[in-house]
């Protein structure tokens, strides 16, 4: 057994060696055009604060396990539920338990997830591309480059669910490739259920997924059916119990508020990231089918796991992203399988063209599709550094709570975070939504008591300040403005923290 795990490393080894020899100055190449996308990883990986809302939803979230509480839990002044199923939560609460509770250490959970991720992708075009090294490379630095386009918000290193939740989708479908087996098969259902624990679309991929593995073996399909079963009820039953309905609630109901728009199927979704971001790896995806379609075997050749990954990423796509308050983060899994299918498909096609070009289009197909990523990016890359004018704001906002209690109006956990009790929620999506129509008319009257009060000395009003909300509407009655925090000199819209921000102080203050 010892000789053949040597025999098969070092045979392992030596083709490696000699993929990197026949593609060297390449892959040089591609190491030069990632070094930003690594200084851009460490520039935001140890900062102590977010210049983006969400981050401090997701903290707040995280420190709600942490205090033993139920991690959903009704609208209060103090709390209000991201509408996101919680492993990641508790993955996170997990480490912040070992190492403290930071925001360095929720970014390294999300940063490891895509980690695994992107070598998960790697993995894939190795094994079914003839162990070319410069596709198994391309591919997941595509995919890490269309995380710097405008929506995607960095992932890699985000306060969110994204990371992780990549990761076990990935693995998933990585294990489903043939031949089956009892354990890949048990391990795929368990990765997917896990992908459905991180974010509800994993569904999805649970559904698609058992569907490959009944066409492939009815035995493993029951297997699988029986893993998703356990695991998948086990986990509703559980949540649901210990929140007394409020993960049902918040998870599943509270989703439906949000009105579906069609332009952004269109615009966004199809137009701008299938056919922009990953446009010729989607071509070659064609390709690639109607070749398979066309061989010995026909429909049967597309019973692949890469092919299911791809088609389920579609699918999800089209549904979740033209959703109002959705971006383009559920169209990721579906670039990776435009990347992974193409990949395949580039290295099958060259298989059918003469020796003499399949080398030039094994190198100049997969640039190609790296410098039309790479173009997307370019506008965006320097809005995602933070910079000096991020630290001053935060340093400014800081300051604010260190004179009185203070509120950071909708904006959760940054009070803990300055060692001061949670405050200053605005709604949650239950409330505010009627029939896919943003309305008021039902956001309790508890959440402005407290400004009616003026239980705080102060309010920090930020982004989200629509002047029609109830709660602002008391915050303005009871609070007059006496500062304004500037934007960020170069990018004020580019997140939700670089806003313009204003300083209240209530009117007892100022009489």
């Amino acid at each position: 057994m010892n000789k053949n795990k040597t025999a098969i490393t070092g045979s392992f080894l030596q083709e490696l060696k000699q993929s990197f020899n026949d593609a060297r100055i390449v892959l040089l190449l591609i190491a030069l055009l990632m070094a930003p996308l690594i200084y851009l990883t460490f520039n935001r990986l140890f900062q102590d604060f977010e210049i983006s809302a969400v981050g401090y939803q997701h903290m707040d979230m995280i420190d709600q396990i942490l205090q033993g509480k139920p991690v959903y839990a009704p609208l209060s002044v103090e709390f209000s539920a991201v509408t996101y199923t919680p492993l990641y939560w508790y993955m996170c609460a997990f480490v912040f338990k070992l190492f403290g509770a930071s925001f360095v250490a929720a970014r390294f959970v999300s940063l490891i997830g895509t980690i695994i991720f992107l070598a998960t992708i790697a993995a894939f075009i190795w094994k079914t591309a003839a162990r070319n090294l410069l596709l198994a490379v391309v591919a997941p630095c595509v995919i890490l480059l269309t995380a710097t386009v405008p929506g995607y918000n960095w992932w890699p290193t985000e306060i969110n669910v994204n990371g992780v939740h990549f990761a076990f989708v990935a693995l998933g479908f990585y294990l489903l490739q043939s031949p089956l087996t009892v354990r890949r098969t048990f391990f795929s259902a368990l990765f997917l259920c896990l992908a459905t624990l991180t974010k509800q679309t994993g569904m999805a991929y649970v559904c698609t997924a058992g569907v490959l593995v009944l066409l492939l073996s009815r035995k493993y399909a029951i297997l699988y059916a029986f893993v998703s079963l356990i695991v998948l009820l086990g986990a509703f039953l559980v949540l649901n119990i210990s929140t007394h309905g409020e993960f049902y609630r918040q998870v599943v109901t509270s989703n439906q508020g949000p009105p579906w728009l069609l332009s952004r199927l269109f615009d966004e979704v199809i137009k701008e990231n299938f056919f922009g971001l990953t446009g010729v790896m989607a071509l070659l995806t064609y390709i690639r089918i109607a070749l398979d379609l066309k061989r010995k075997g026909g429909f049967k050749n597309l019973l692949r796991a890469d092919y299911f990954l791809c088609a389920t990423g579609v699918i999800v796509a089209c549904i979740a992203h033209p959703k109002y308050g959705s971006g383009p983060n559920h169209d990721v899994i579906a670039l990776t399988g435009f990347v992974i299918c193409g990949s395949i498909g580039l290295y099958q096609l060259t298989q059918l063209l003469p020796p003499e070009f399949r080398r030039s289009l094994l190198i100049s197909v997969p640039l190609l599709q790296l410098a039309v990523a790479g173009i997307a990016t370019i506008n965006n890359y320097p809005k995602l550094l933070i910079d000096s004018h991020d630290r001053i704001k935060n340093d400014e906002i800081a300051a604010v709570f260190s004179k009185g209690q203070t509120c950071f109006y909708a904006t959760p956990y940054i009070e803990k975070h300055f060692g001061q009790l949670a405050a200053g929620t605005a709604d949650d999506e239950a409330c505010k939504w009627n029939n896919g129509q943003l309305d008021y008319s039902s956001i309790p009257d508890f959440l402005s008591t407290p400004f009616r009060r003026q239980a705080y000395d102060y309010v920090i009003i930020g982004s989200y300040r629509d002047p029609q909300h109830p709660v602002m509407k008391t915050i303005m009655e009871n609070y007059q403005v006496i500062h304004k925090l500037p934007a960020h000199p170069i990018y004020p819209w580019s997140e939700s923290m670089r806003h313009d921000c204003y300083i209240l102080a209530a009117n007892r203050l100022l009489d």
